[in-house]
């Protein structure tokens, strides 16, 4: 590093190595340098992670009522980017169009998810 930035960095000396002025101005520089990014990534971590936006749950009845609307303003507070809708499907999730919902829930596995899971 010495050569590249054409600098001592070291003293040498028989008991071992001591900083020189310009080492010493280097480490000051890096540590504030590693403040500095750890300052970026704290203020940008995890921005775009953030749930938000619509979702759409298509389930039965009974999920609707007893698991999903009871937990919404848990959910919502958790949350409160996001938009949630709910459509209950009495009939089979066979009959749903494609891309209508962003989540279904039934109360058993799907013939693909028994053929995907191998089973």
């Amino acid at each position: 590093m010495e050569a590249a930035l054409k600098s001592r960095l070291f003293e040498r000396r028989p008991d071992g190595y001591e900083l020189t002025e310009a080492g010493r101005s280097m480490v000051e520089k890096a540590i504030a340098i590693e403040a500095a990014m750890h300052e970026l990534e704290d203020s940008l971590c995890g921005q775009d992670d953030r749930a938000c936006g619509p979702v759409r749950i298509v389930t039965v009845e009974t999920l609707a009522h007893h698991l999903l609307i009871p937990n919404l303003p848990s959910l919502q507070d958790a949350y409160p980017d996001l938009s949630l809708g709910i459509a209950v499907n009495a009939t089979s999730f066979v009959e749903q169009p494609q891309r209508e919902a962003d989540i279904g829930l039934r109360l058993c596995r799907s013939r693909m998810a028994i053929s995907s899971f191998g089973g």
